[in-house]
This record gives C-alpha cells, structure tokens and sequence, in this order.
C-alpha cells in the first residue's frame, strides 16, 4: 500500500495521556499522510483552568498534524462523535485509508499495515476490526477502513443508533454491537481476522492485529497486569510525566532492579 493514501486517526482524552506519546511515536512509523488526534477534553468553565493540566505537552502535540478538540463528556455516543470528526477531516484531506486506534494503545510492527491493507484487498472487504464476531459485534479498539466507507458507517449510526430514540436504536446495543450492525445493514463486508483472546486485547493472545501490528492496549494490559501480579510494562511504553509519584517511584525501581518489593510496599498490585 501506498502510505502517501494513508491517515491514521487516534481516539483519546486526558486519562491516555500517560501512553499518548508512545501511541503516536509508533503510528508515526506508517509513514502516514496524515495523523489526526480527536480528545475529548472537559471544559468546566473555570477561567483560571490550566490546559497543560488536560491537554498532552507540547511534544506530544506536534507529533499529530491535526487536533480535533471537544467537550464530549463520558455518556454513550462519545467515541463516535470523536470518531466522525476525525474521520470526516481526513475525508476532506483526500485520505484514501484510515486506520483507527485508542490513544491508549500501541502498535510495534508498523510495517504491519501494508498486510492489513492486503488483507482487506484479498477478501474484497471495505473494513478490517481487531475483532470480528459477525454482524453484531465488529471491534472498536482498532480498525482499519477505506475512509469513504468510514464515513458512511458513521453517518448510519448517528441516524440510527444514537440520534433514534426508538427500539430499533436501542436493539444496536454497546459500541461493538453498533459498529458491527452499521457495517452489515449497509452491505459493507468486514474481512475475517483470528479474534483476540480477550475483547480489549487487554492480555492473552492478541489475534490478528496482534500478529500483523504488534498491536497491544497499553491501559486495559496495566490493569490486567496490576490485578493479577504480572510484571509491569517496560520503560519505553510510558509517558512519564503523567505517571504519579509513588506508582513512578516503584516502577523506576522495578526497572532498575528488576526487584518488586516498593510494587508491594506501594500497592501497584490490587
């Protein structure tokens, strides 16, 4: 694939802000055309509000060509209004492809995305999810679409599962539910991937995506690995200026050593 047609687009907010960095660093290795940045940031009206306190640092931000800013807030729909816009702009780019990811999550093979795209091309299929379980449930932690097609799914699902009040908008069900019945009910065929062991990619084997793009959910494998006493990711995986002082502490310790007496001491394990 040619990535010159490529826009990668990442969905976040401030709680990622400890993987941002890592997240975007390693999508900068598609050599995309375009990175847009959709955060969903709370706006509490106080005028003395800090925004490098809810918004990533300046290193961060110019990691991304485009930042789409909003207050969305945590009710359902948020991750599609982040994900239309986003989409929608790199429309309007002339991005042929896009490839959607959570701002907490990371891919360690970039070069994998040429075999997405061949995957894709080989079915004859207009989107690939890091989970496929028929039309009622398609992934949204990651995916990868022709941006036209991208489009259209969300325009659906505005009109039909969100904006709908009736039963037919309540039967879409959680987000996979909705993004698998959009990609169904429009004739759009999704290709067929090895599903991960777990729905969040969040520990075991990873599937498809995590064969072809190293793909891992950074945030959901933390609190995997924190409630079952697995060692903690490596240094490289955070951003530590958003990692607070005692769990920094111990893990600082923990790659130093190789020790995990402060994890204990500290609580990092629950």
């Amino acid at each position: 694939m040619d990535t010159t047609k490529l826009g990668i687009m990442i969905l976040t907010h401030q709680g990622h802000r400890r993987f941002l960095k890592p997240c975007l660093e390693s999508c900068r290795k598609m050599s995309p055309k375009e990175i847009v940045v959709a955060y969903d940031m709370r706006f509490t009206g106080d005028p003395n509000l800090q925004l490098e306190r809810t918004l990533p640092a300046y290193d961060t931000l110019i990691l991304a060509d485009h930042w789409y800013i909003a207050d969305i807030g945590p009710r359902v729909g948020s991750w599609l209004q982040l994900a239309q816009n986003g989409v929608t702009l790199l429309k309007n780019r002339n991005v042929e492809y896009v490839f959607s990811i959570n701002g907490d999550c990371i891919v360690e093979k970039p070069e994998g995305i040429h075999d997405l795209h061949d995957l894709m091309e080989s079915e004859c299929a207009d989107v690939v999810g890091c989970e496929n379980r028929g039309d009622d449930f398609v992934g949204t932690t990651s995916w990868f679409a022709k941006t036209d097609i991208a489009v259209a799914i969300g325009n659906h699902l505005v009109k039909h599962a969100y904006e709908s009040r009736t039963t037919e908008g309540r039967a879409f069900g959680n987000a996979e539910g909705r993004l698998g019945k959009a990609i169904s009910m429009q004739g759009f065929k999704c290709a067929s991937v090895r599903n991960p062991e777990n729905a969040q990619l969040s520990y075991g084997d990873r599937g498809t995506f995590g064969d072809i793009l190293g793909f891992r959910h950074l945030h959901g494998s933390e609190k995997w690995r924190k409630s079952n006493h697995k060692e903690p990711f490596s240094k490289e995986y955070y951003d530590l200026r958003y990692v607070g002082g005692n769990e920094r502490n111990g893990l600082e310790y923990f790659w130093l050593t190789d020790k995990t007496d402060k994890l204990i001491e500290l609580g990092y394990w629950r």
